[in-house]
């Protein structure tokens, strides 16, 4: 509990009203009338007690300290001091004090241009810590902010014919006015002046001549080393076969729209390039992405139910392989996410992106399952299929 507030010559000081309570504190003050050799004014000092105390205390308060009574509202540092529901009447005193200071400015120091001035910069911040603090009732904010509309009312209605019209000055041109050049001059990334660039726009050249020799300069003439540096460098891309024990799933998936029909085809091929089983799927209206993780999933799990605990994976989709990477993706693909967990476990794999020309084989039959309704899995190839098959083996790829 707070015993006592102190600033300055201003002390606000709680105790109990018993009589050896008061004798007590007038003890106080005594000693410190004497340490100190100053006097502690009785008639400026006074004593509030609640409004239910009787007349009693009241009168044994007076008789014990000597102080002059007074009742409730109080101000304190500038802040009204009242006990029950907070009324306009108790925040008079903070009102009348801005308004006086304000006037007193007004009349003394400030110039028609200063009002406004005044208005941002002193009288906003001069009630804000007390305002923040009190919560005053909406009439006390209410009458602030019509004595400061008043301020602003008599600034608008200062006669501007009596000081004359103003007049706008381009400060870039030290004319003051405006001109294209100048605006041109701002904006512009200027650079270096080169003299050999007038010289080439000389009214005695022609300009196809001028437009020559200025590429020239600038190096923008299409010679055959311009156009070799422009030139893109192929790679060669080709399938390569898995080690011993080990076998390579080519899988590609297709969305017709995306969303739209889709397809999903793989290819399975063991240490010699051979088709060991290939398989298309038809889907119905799916996305891009989730033909492509579903036939990762189909793919590996045809490849374990074949026995084959060594597997290679390779896909031309780096989303794809960022979504097994974060084990993260929408709910649509989850349950997917789900089945590859499972499917990898007993078994080794792989995954790994390869160029969409390494994966041509895997496309085509994509875009052949996407006009499918059912599952098909070959074990033999078709003679199509077995020449593709044997033009990735012998031939490479290229890339630009």
């Amino acid at each position: 509990m707070v015993s006592q507030l102190a600033y300055a010559e201003n002390v606000l000081i709680f105790m109990n009203s018993k009589e050896r309570s008061l004798k007590k504190i007038m003890k106080i003050f005594r000693g410190y009338e004497e340490a100190s050799k100053q006097l502690i004014s009785i008639g400026k000092s006074s004593f509030i007690v609640s409004p239910k105390a009787p007349v009693v205390v009241k009168r044994q308060i007076k008789r014990v300290i000597g102080f002059v009574f007074k009742t409730f509202p109080f101000t304190y540092l500038r802040a009204p001091i009242y006990v029950g529901k907070k009324k306009i009447e108790h925040f008079h005193c903070l009102v009348e004090g801005m308004v006086t200071k304000i006037r007193g400015w007004e009349k003394k120091f400030l110039s028609y241009g200063g009002h406004l001035q005044m208005i941002k910069s002193v009288l906003m911040a001069m009630p804000i810590h007390l305002l923040l603090v009190l919560d005053p009732p909406k009439g006390v904010l209410l009458r602030i902010e019509r004595m400061l509309m008043d301020i602003v009312q008599r600034v608008v209605a200062i006669p501007f014919d009596d000081v004359g019209n103003g007049k706008s000055c381009w400060k870039v041109n030290p004319t003051g006015h405006f001109s294209i050049k100048t605006a041109w001059e701002l904006v512009r990334d200027g650079g270096t002046r080169r003299p050999l660039l007038k010289e080439l726009w000389h009214p005695t050249v022609t300009p196809s001549m001028s437009i020559f020799l200025r590429r020239l300069l600038h190096n923008f003439i299409l010679v055959d080393e311009q156009l070799q540096e422009k030139a893109s460098n192929p790679k060669i891309i080709k399938w390569l076969r898995p080690i011993v024990g080990w076998w390579k799933l080519n899988c590609d998936g297709a969305s017709k729209g995306n969303p739209g029909r889709a397809g999903a085809g793989g290819l399975i091929r063991d240490c010699r390039g051979r088709m060991f089983l290939a398989f298309a799927i038809g889907l119905d209206i799916q996305m891009n992405v989730f033909s492509k993780l579903f036939v990762i999933v189909k793919g590996l799990q045809l490849a374990r139910d074949a026995s084959c605990t060594h597997l290679y994976i390779e896909i031309d989709a780096k989303v794809v392989l960022q979504i097994i990477a974060n084990d993260t993706g929408a709910w649509q693909i989850q349950h997917l996410l789900t089945r590859l967990r499972i499917l990898h476990r007993g078994i080794i794999i792989v995954v790994s992106h390869v160029y969409r020309e390494e994966n041509q084989l895997t496309d085509y039959l994509a875009n052949q399952a996407c006009g499918l309704n059912t599952i098909l899995v070959l074990t033999q190839a078709d003679s199509h299929l077995a020449s593709l098959i044997r033009l990735d083996n012998l031939f490479p790829n290229f890339r630009f």
